[in-house]
């Protein structure tokens, strides 16, 4: 699969006039600003692009509830 400069790359050359990238992480932190970084990065190199980051997906009590029931259903499967 692409990396995130590969990914950003090949949107670059597409038809787009703008770009968002959508953290899929839980939490702010490490790899929130690598994509900003590569966001800031890609701006230098194609400035008439717009590049927006948006915010990570952060707390919310759906995406707890599904991830509990995805580890319950592990350790039912494992016979714990």
């Amino acid at each position: 699969r692409p990396s995130l400069a590969e990914a950003a790359t090949q949107l670059a050359r597409g038809p787009y006039h703008r770009i968002v990238i959508q953290p899929h992480l839980l939490f702010a932190g490490r790899l929130v600003e690598r994509v900003r970084q590569e966001a800031d990065r890609m701006r230098r190199l194609r400035p008439e692009l717009e590049w927006a980051v948006a915010q990570p997906l952060g707390p919310d009590r759906l995406v707890a509830e599904a991830m509990a029931d995805l580890c319950r259903r592990a350790l039912g499967a494992a016979g714990g």
